[in-house]
């Protein structure tokens, strides 16, 4: 029964020693180098079975891979792992994407907005030149009789509706603004507002002279006019085309 008993425990001292020796051995396998994350990170894990065993065949490689990573030797990316995940390129890809759309249509409103800004410039520019050519009009060819500037200013194919009758072309003005100024040769007239609309210029002015001549086959009266009149002007290529000229008030003294 001893020698029984004995051998039992002889063979469990040898069994244990045997599993013993076995773990030592596959500690051994394993590099004890601490100098390193991937090292210290092994030495912690440990290794008394098949699980952990696969638990650390699944670890260390991460370890590595990302000791590596810090020394240098890996290319750096966004999650620590070399290439990325492939649900983060995706998502890298999409994001690439909405940030070029995004520059496309930034760029697209920028060109938009300098193309409105610049014709609106542009209408602008021609507003206030249609402006300075009807102030002109009234200023130097109506006021002060400067015929010669009619050609100048007004169309060959020119249409003026005046109170009085309807004149056609430069020669037409030139004759209107003559005969008008022989029956009025004090004849001025003065803009009161003006509002311009692409082609068109709206004017509102009043006109004052004395009538000291033949006016529609009248013999002059001597009286002083002052009327009041508004006069709408089309213009094209920087030259009047037409206008309609109207009377609201008229008064004599």
């Amino acid at each position: 029964m001893r020698s029984t008993q004995g051998a039992r425990s002889r063979s469990g001292l040898f069994s244990s020693g045997g599993r013993t020796q076995r773990a030592n051995d596959t500690r051994s396998s394993v590099p004890r180098t601490t100098d390193t994350a991937a090292g210290r990170a092994a030495a912690e894990i440990p290794r008394d079975g098949p699980r952990s065993r696969g638990l650390y065949l699944i670890i260390l490689p991460s370890i590595r891979v990302r000791s590596r990573h810090r020394a240098g030797k890996v290319r750096p990316t966004r999650d620590g792992w070399p290439g990325g995940r492939p649900r983060i390129r995706r998502l890298k890809e999409q994001g690439n994407r909405g940030r070029s759309m995004n520059r496309i249509a930034f760029l697209l409103s920028a060109a938009i907005t300098v193309i409105m800004v610049g014709c609106s410039s542009s209408d602008d520019t021609t507003e206030v030149s249609n402006i300075d050519v009807v102030h002109v009009v009234f200023s130097e060819i109506w006021s002060k009789g400067s015929v010669e500037l009619i050609d100048d200013l007004f169309a060959e194919n020119f249409v003026g509706h005046f109170p009085e009758g309807t004149v056609h072309g430069q020669e037409g003005v030139r004759a209107q603004v003559i005969a008008h100024r022989q029956s009025f040769p004090d004849w001025t007239e003065e803009v009161e507002d003006t509002i311009a609309d692409r082609d068109r210029v709206a004017v509102r002015f009043t006109s004052r002279g004395t009538n000291l001549g033949d006016f529609l086959g009248n013999p002059p009266t001597s009286n002083r006019v002052e009327i009041s009149e508004v006069a709408i002007f089309r213009l094209t290529n920087g030259k009047i085309g037409g206008f309609i000229r109207t009377s609201s008030a008229c008064s004599a003294s």
